[in-house]
C-alpha cells in the first residue's frame, strides 16, 4: 500500500522501511526464485534482455529457459 514514487529520496524513512521489509519477505519465498549459475544470470540479463526497454517477465525466462536447455546459448555461458 505504498504509492510508487519516481526517485528514491521521496519516500520518507517509514516507506523505506516498510519497502525494506516487504522485499526481504518476498525474497524468502522460494515459491518466486529461479537458481541460476552467475554466467547464466549474467547473460540473461545484459544480453538476453539487452535492447528491451522493460523489465524481464516470465514469459522472457521461459523463452530463455525453452532456448538455453536447446543448448543456444551453451557455447557462451557454459554447459553447467
Amino acid at each position: 500500500n505504498i504509492q510508487i514514487k519516481p526517485i528514491v529520496a521521496d519516500y520518507s524513512e517509514e516507506e523505506l522501511k516498510l519497502l525494506e521489509n516487504y522485499i526481504a519477505e518476498w525474497h524468502k519465498d522460494t515459491s518466486n526464485a529461479i537458481l541460476l549459475h552467475i554466467d547464466v544470470h549474467y547473460y540473461f540479463h545484459h544480453v538476453f534482455m539487452k535492447g528491451k526497454d522493460r523489465e524481464s517477465s516470465v514469459e522472457d525466462v521461459e523463452e530463455f529457459k525453452q532456448r538455453y536447455l536447446n543448448g543456444e546459448f551453451g557455447d557462451i555461458v557454459g554447459s553447467n
